[in-house]
């Protein structure tokens, strides 16, 4: 069997709330994800960016011969030392949402009453999730919002069809249809399948004996094509766990197959 071509780098995709607050979860370096983030900026729009942290109200506060003229993993970098990496994105998004550098379009939900304006209840947090999902600050992400602000819920499809780029594909609800829609791309991007196959052995998805089999096979294409064409991964509990497990070791994966 041939291997499926590699993956491409996702595009910019219009994403809903909930996607961007699922993405929070991943666990990502948040120095490294600022650092990227801001090399995203046009020198004008880092130099603004700089400014307003410098106009920053309340302490702590940055000064001047710290950050005026240095680079991003510089500027970062002090952020860290004054404001810590607990605080790191927050103080980040404030700026940036004062300095209106992050663009994004704000739509209500379908079942929101009509008149009413729409606006998220935290632009802020919006921000943050933005700068953790890994999109540009021009990417123009829509975020969806009922009337009072808040996310609306997803709703849940059953069908192998489901259109995701407006719900919220990180919620299991959606397991069972990932594996069988994206059965064949699985294949042959999933590296080193061996700890997935280890858990779902764990898990009793897999018995000894299969689990010996699969782990025998010489390539990792292989042993993905066994686990995926077998009958392994046919019920909605086996699905989650793969699922989750994808969604953990392997978010920009789960990420690209989405909005491709």
């Amino acid at each position: 069997m041939n291997a499926p071509p590699p993956l491409k780098s996702p595009p910019v995709w219009n994403l809903i709330r909930g996607t961007l607050q699922r993405a929070e979860l991943l666990e990502m370096d948040e120095i490294i994800i600022l650092k990227n983030f801001l090399q995203k900026l046009s020198d004008d729009q880092f130099e603004t960016f700089i400014n307003k942290l410098l106009d920053r109200e309340g302490d702590p506060r940055v000064s001047e011969e710290q950050v005026k003229g240095r680079g991003h993993p510089e500027v970062v970098e002090v952020m860290v030392n004054v404001f810590s990496e607990e605080n790191l994105l927050n103080v980040a998004a404030e700026v940036l949402h004062d300095a209106r550098l992050v663009k994004y379009e704000v739509k209500l939900a379908e079942d929101a009453p009509a008149g009413v304006s729409a606006a998220p209840d935290d632009p802020v947090d919006t921000i943050k999730s933005i700068i953790r999902f890994g999109l540009s600050p021009d990417s123009n992400p829509t975020v969806m919002v009922n009337s009072d602000g808040s996310s609306p819920e997803p709703k849940p499809r059953d069908s192998a069809n489901v259109e995701y780029r407006h719900r919220d594909p990180w919620s299991n609800i959606h397991s069972s249809a990932f594996v069988e829609k994206y059965r064949m791309k699985l294949i042959g991007n999933v590296p080193d399948p061996d700890p997935l196959l280890d858990l779902l052995r764990h898990k009793k998805v897999l018995s000894d004996h299969s689990y010996s089999e699969i782990k025998a096979l010489p390539t990792d294409d292989r042993k993905m094509s066994q686990l995926l064409m077998g009958p392994y991964l046919k019920t909605k509990p086996s699905c989650d766990i793969f699922y989750d497990y994808l969604k953990k070791e392997h978010p920009y994966l789960v990420l690209d197959l989405l909005q491709n």
